[in-house]
């Protein structure tokens, strides 16, 4: 008996040793995917700060939020010039991490609209952590993955029809507002704010963009390419202003014919 119990737990602490190695052969690739692309430390900062403001915004406590969240926009500045990723996932993060500054400092501010952003700055600031690029590895803006759920982000998706039909129609007000304000900006001359808000509207066209796909497929396409065309005329050295608007013009039109779900 002394035998086999001997035997039992020398070949249970050669099972441990192994599972050990193993685990470290897996986090040395994580950790080496995540060198590839640069700011590891920023980015776990990051992940650890949007993880804390996420948690403080679901439980109301708004100005734990602004504390933890200005923490999450310092290692960004940092992380910023050193990561190696797509100009698009650049770009995303830094309009998300614009985006939730502002809403933040709303009185009140939008819980469910935080939650949104927060969720989806936490999956691509996760993914960069993994050494994935969001930009490369994600479906397109507003189509579904294999398992049919939105690969936007790594926002979380309603589990029931109420919850998915409140989840739409908040998308839809919250980019309705921010290409309202887009424009506003836009008539006054002020890009660099038009920027801002236009960057909340590609947010929040992200995450629903796939159900308005369903509802209708020519809406969908033609809104996708106004959002492209939009953006890409704001990041001009000079926005050409009454090009901007008709197409702000053309973009909301598209949006008003979009109905909330049932």
């Amino acid at each position: 008996m002394r035998n086999i119990s001997s035997k039992l737990i020398l070949l249970g602490a050669v099972c441990l040793i192994s599972a050990c190695d193993a685990t470290e052969q897996v986090s040395s690739k994580v950790q080496d995917a995540a060198q590839n692309i640069g700011g590891t430390q920023e980015l776990v900062g990051m992940t650890k700060g949007v993880t804390q403001t996420l948690n403080s915004v679901k439980s109301g406590n708004f100005d734990q939020a602004k504390q933890e969240f200005s923490a999450v926009q310092q290692n960004w500045t940092e992380a910023e010039g050193k990561l190696k990723a797509s100009p698009e996932t650049l770009n995303n993060i830094k309009s998300n991490v614009q985006a939730i500054a502002t809403d933040l400092k709303a009185s009140p501010p939008d819980k469910d609209k935080l939650l949104g952003n927060l969720q989806s700055l936490s999956g691509s600031v996760g993914a960069l952590a993994k050494g994935e690029d969001p930009a490369q590895t994600a479906s397109a803006p507003g189509e579904t993955s294999e398992n049919g759920e939105t690969a936007i982000g790594g926002a979380e998706l309603p589990q029931t029809k109420a919850e998915e039909a409140q989840a739409f129609e908040n998308n839809l007000v919250a980019m309705k507002e921010a290409l309202t304000q887009t424009n506003t900006a836009v008539e006054s001359s002020d890009f660099s704010s038009a920027k801002d808000s236009f960057g909340e509207a590609r947010q929040t066209w992200y995450k629903f963009g796939g159900s308005v796909k369903e509802k209708s497929a020519d809406t969908y396409q033609a809104m996708d390419q106004g959002v492209k065309t939009v953006n890409t005329a704001l990041n001009q050295a000079e926005p050409a202003q009454a090009s901007i608007l008709s197409d702000l013009s053309s973009l909301s039109s598209e949006l008003d014919t979009v109905a909330p779900s049932e």
